[in-house]
């Protein structure tokens, strides 16, 4: 029986399943959405949830962690899959 690995929301430090969360990965001097989970460079997760995506934004998480902001388009996107 092969164990599924969890992956940390950063704003909250919960485990959750990949399928529950949204990576975003630093591009260009700012955050994108990663839809496939595929692209490289660092990221981190952040629970698929309304309250946490404007919690991230509200405590400037993604300057703190990346010295880059978020991109507008990635924060629409992810507010559209929510």
């Amino acid at each position: 029986m092969r164990k599924e690995n969890g992956r940390t929301d950063r704003l909250t430090r919960q485990v959750y399943p990949k399928e529950e969360l949204f990576r975003f990965v630093k591009r260009d001097g700012e955050y994108i959405l990663d839809e496939s989970g595929t692209l490289g460079g660092r990221g981190f997760y952040l629970h698929k949830d309304e309250a946490t995506l404007h919690k991230a934004v509200e405590k400037h998480l993604f300057e703190r962690l990346g010295k880059a902001p978020l991109s507008l388009d990635a924060l629409k996107r992810a507010e559209e899959l929510l």
